[in-house]
């Protein structure tokens, strides 16, 4: 029953996010100049989250991490490709 209801969410969200991709993932579209728009998506999506302008050592250390990622490397790499300021 509680997989039904997750799978129910999930597939909701879903719906509802498809047509937002542009807003929620910005860089996702490769037409995008990939590294600078990542950068400013970290300094704006940052700054709401921390709730603060985000520290140059902080925006590094997350640009490395999507380095990580733009390359395919798995997850775990990422938390290696820096160290948290």
């Amino acid at each position: 029953m509680l997989a039904k209801q997750l799978a129910a969410s999930a597939e909701a969200l879903a719906a509802e996010v498809k047509g937002k991709l542009a807003e929620l993932a910005p860089c996702a579209d490769p037409s995008a100049q990939a590294e600078g728009c990542a950068k400013d998506f970290i300094r704006s999506f940052g700054g709401r989250a921390h709730r603060r302008p985000l520290e140059a050592a902080e925006i590094d250390a997350l640009l490395a991490v999507y380095r990580v990622g733009a390359k395919g490397g798995p997850p775990r790499s990422s938390s290696q490709a820096s160290e948290r300021p």
